[in-house]
């Protein structure tokens, strides 16, 4: 070209892209965690006996994880492509591994706790892709949506439920006064649609889902009826998923987070159900009346009862900076929400005596098991409200948690190659 020389152009812009950034969890009720009762459900989930102080769950339940340092951690054990999001979603995990990279991560912050965790939930897989999920609308996959701040043992919990699938559990729970025989079983199923435990969406914005649940109950009193019987009682309770997910962020003029609540479906019944598909959440369970007290056939009382919380839309809350700091929880209730479960439900009891099998009006009778449960109820809310507790789930209510509200500083931000 008689040339020695060509000169060649380019432009380039950089820009901050820093946005705001916001850290929430759904379902923690840390002041009613009870060491016995998650030790009975980590036992059921791992399928190895767990031994763990109360001290170590608290100590795990106040330690929060960075979702996105764990899923980087877990890719490197892994060995999947750094940022291969697509990769590691479709891989499944053995729990103890995960559990290794989050050992790792707390830095013994968790006083040990994890180290213990490992070795019993080794063996449980974990599809990665059913505990944290990419919306088709995010293309960026994980590393573009929120950096999202949870309980550990929210994450722990979580994703011991995917691991262990659809499993019953028994839980012995210690009989409450004025019960002479208490089982109790607890099925944990999906999530609403298989969809994951916490899911990026095309805006960037996570939702997080807890996991429906059913609890069968059946107790026996330890006094007579009418000094006639002792009564067995059955009862099902059904929770359904609650979702929490963010509606907006503000900076200027106020610092604030909005997220939306909608508190899981629930419903509590007194009736007789198989219990070998307690664990089926693909085929609805219809509790048949029951037989709560027989005199040798003459005297039969039978019994059902039928109580639902159900609110289908999504509540606002709003956390200003000073509730952010303050560590504030709110919890969204249900319109049709019973203050107290079983105590409510018992209320409710629809009674049906029969003498030599014909309906037969035994005012007496009837009164006298109001006087004989009336005790029982809150006695088994305070007894069963620990195991919602350890699942985030409670009758038609959801907990919500801002941990943290990041605002771009454009003062300090790092610029980033754009176009």
């Amino acid at each position: 070209m008689g040339r020695d020389r060509v000169v060649v152009a380019r432009d380039a812009t950089a820009a901050i892209s820093d946005s705001p950034k916001a850290m929430f969890s759904l379902g923690s009720r840390l002041a009613r965690l009870d060491g016995g009762v998650a030790n009975q459900l980590l036992t059921g989930l791992t399928g190895s006996q767990v031994s763990l102080s109360l001290m170590d769950y608290r100590a795990v339940a106040d330690l929060d994880v960075n979702l996105l340092a764990f899923t980087d951690a877990l890719a490197t054990r892994l060995g999947v492509t750094a940022g291969d999001y697509d990769a590691l979603l479709g891989t499944t995990v053995d729990a103890g591994t995960a559990l290794g990279v989050l050992d790792a991560l707390a830095g013994g912050r968790d006083g040990g706790a994890l180290g213990k965790l490992t070795g019993a939930a080794a063996g449980v897989k974990v599809p990665l892709g059913r505990l944290i999920g990419v919306d088709a609308q995010a293309p960026d996959g994980l590393r573009a949506g929120l950096d999202a701040e949870v309980s550990a043992l929210d994450l722990i919990t979580a994703m011991l439920e995917v691991g262990a699938g659809d499993r019953q559990m028994a839980l012995k729970l210690d009989a409450p006064l004025g019960v002479a025989d208490l089982k109790t079983r607890l099925a944990i199923g999906e999530r609403p649609n298989r969809s994951p435990w916490l899911t990026v969406t095309g805006t960037g914005a996570p939702i997080i889902r807890t996991a429906q649940t059913r609890l069968y109950i059946r107790l026996r009193t330890s006094a007579k009826l009418a000094g006639l019987a002792q009564v067995d009682l059955p009862i099902l309770v059904e929770l359904a998923a609650s979702e929490a997910r963010l509606n907006a962020l503000s900076c200027r003029p106020n610092e604030a987070v909005e997220v939306g609540v909608r508190p899981g479906l629930a419903r509590a019944m007194v009736g007789v159900v198989d219990e070998s598909r307690l664990d089926d959440f693909k085929r609805p369970l219809n509790p048949q009346p029951a037989t709560i007290l027989s005199l040798l056939g003459l005297v039969v009382l039978d019994a059902k009862a039928d109580i639902e919380a159900a609110d289908t839309r999504f509540k606002a809350l709003r956390f200003d900076r000073a509730e952010i700091d303050a560590g504030a929880v709110k919890t969204v209730a249900s319109r049709h929400l019973a203050d107290s479960l079983i105590a409510s439900l018992l209320q409710r009891l629809e009674l049906t005596p029969r003498v030599l099998n014909l309906p037969l009006d035994l005012g007496g009778l009837t009164r006298a098991l109001g006087g004989l449960l009336a005790p029982i109820g809150p006695a088994l809310d305070a007894l069963l409200n620990p195991v919602f507790d350890l699942l985030g789930l409670r009758f038609g209510e959801a907990d919500v948690q801002v941990h943290g509200l990041s605002c771009p500083d454009q003062g300090r931000g790092l610029p980033r190659l754009v176009g």
